[in-house]
């Protein structure tokens, strides 16, 4: 591990992707070696160099890999100025600093993935691997199908054009209807935006399978660490090097 760059080093031990080490971390000033500010793109050596994040010393970490049922009414980030509760609350005790692959609205519930390899969330979250995300999405009122069909076409947003990889009706309760909608990339609120863009109101969103990782049967609000199956299948979505 000697000789490594400190964003990488950060990234490994659980502190989020190497962009957001640097941008965050590094370049705040919140990063120190051997009690001096940290530099982004500095060498170190974790076995000599005493690393300090916040002024808490930093110690490498065996990579884990968590995948939640999120509830709604829940929050992605470590803290919250208005104290709405966050998903890290439903984190086992014994749980190590880990951080969420990309995030779900406060709304939004489903699948969620929690790890401290930083290089891996960097190629999932990546709009370079396309990383499928599938959605169950319950819209108010019954939608016509010329407004699924301009959706399913493609949709130019305020932050660019987003084309869905798939998009079907799959049942109408009442006076709704749900939809199952693949993206391949993970802006902000993207799949409420594609039918808020028509002024259509999205009720449910629940997040069923990102990559080729599927919720499954867990839970609501429970929490189980990923086979090494399905580890090795993630990574081989981003053509990960293997080790």
């Amino acid at each position: 591990m000697s000789d490594m760059k400190i964003q990488k080093y950060l990234a490994d031990a659980g502190f989020g992707s190497r962009r957001k080490v640097e941008t965050e971390l590094i370049a705040p000033g919140r990063v120190t070696v051997n009690d001096e500010i940290a530099l982004i793109g500095q060498r170190i050596d974790p076995e000599k160099d005493v690393i300090r994040v916040d002024g808490e010393r930093v110690n490498p970490r065996k990579k884990v890999y968590f995948v939640m049922n999120k509830p709604p009414g829940y929050v992605c980030t470590r803290e919250d100025e208005h104290g709405r509760r966050r998903v890290y609350d439903l984190l086992p005790e014994n749980a190590p600093m880990v951080h969420t692959v990309g995030r779900l609205d406060f709304h939004s519930e489903g699948l969620l993935i929690f790890t401290n390899d930083g290089d891996l969330t960097a190629r999932l979250t990546s709009r370079k691997y396309k990383v499928q995300r599938e959605y169950d999405v319950k819209l108010k009122g019954r939608v016509p199908e010329k407004i699924i069909a301009l959706v399913r076409r493609g949709v130019r947003l305020e932050d660019g054009f987003v084309k869905p990889v798939s998009l079907k009706v799959t049942r109408v309760t009442g006076a709704n209807i749900w939809v199952r909608i693949v993206v391949d990339e993970g802006r902000n609120r993207l799949v409420r935006r594609l039918f808020e863009h028509f002024g259509v109101m999205v009720i449910k969103l629940k997040r069923i399978r990102y990559g080729s990782l599927h919720l499954g049967r867990l839970a609501r609000g429970r929490t189980r660490r990923l086979r090494p199956s399905e580890i090795q299948a993630l990574r081989a979505d981003v053509d990960f090097p293997k080790s």
